[in-house]
């Protein structure tokens, strides 16, 4: 399986203002999905978000302590693996998408780049690929 989206689905994340990122409470199958409404950018051919409220959000929580899970975008379920994104380079290519992409939004999109945010930086890729720290 590719490690990238396809090209349909890379330009409908990018076009889109919001998702809706589905993690679970647990590790379970059978556990509670739960939805949170995130802002999403591209960077090359990689998908990234980043939690508003820092590492004390509970979807980010969620996430990085069972990274699979989904994104939904104009009715689409697109299945994703979450893999932390360290690099301090790509964290600032990360926070000048916020800024481009949500340019109407200047003071939302600034709690998007604060340093406390910046670590929260998660790149989504379709979910079965494998993954490493970039």
């Amino acid at each position: 399986m590719s490690k990238h989206f396809d090209q349909s689905q890379l330009r409908l994340l990018d076009d889109v203002e919001e998702i809706e990122i589905e993690t679970r409470t647990g590790l379970l199958e059978t556990d509670t999905p739960q939805r949170t409404v995130v802002w999403v950018v591209v960077v090359d051919e990689d998908v990234y978000v980043r939690s508003v409220n820092g590492e004390l959000a509970h979807w980010y929580q969620h996430l990085t302590a069972n990274p699979v899970g989904a994104i939904y975008a104009d009715d689409r379920r697109l299945p994703i693996h979450a893999a932390p994104a360290l690099d301090p380079q790509l964290q600032l290519r990360v926070s000048e998408a916020y800024l481009r992409k949500y340019r109407q939004y200047p003071q939302d999109a600034a709690w998007l780049i604060v340093p406390t945010v910046l670590a929260t930086t998660l790149r989504l890729d379709p979910e079965g690929t494998t993954h490493e720290h970039r």
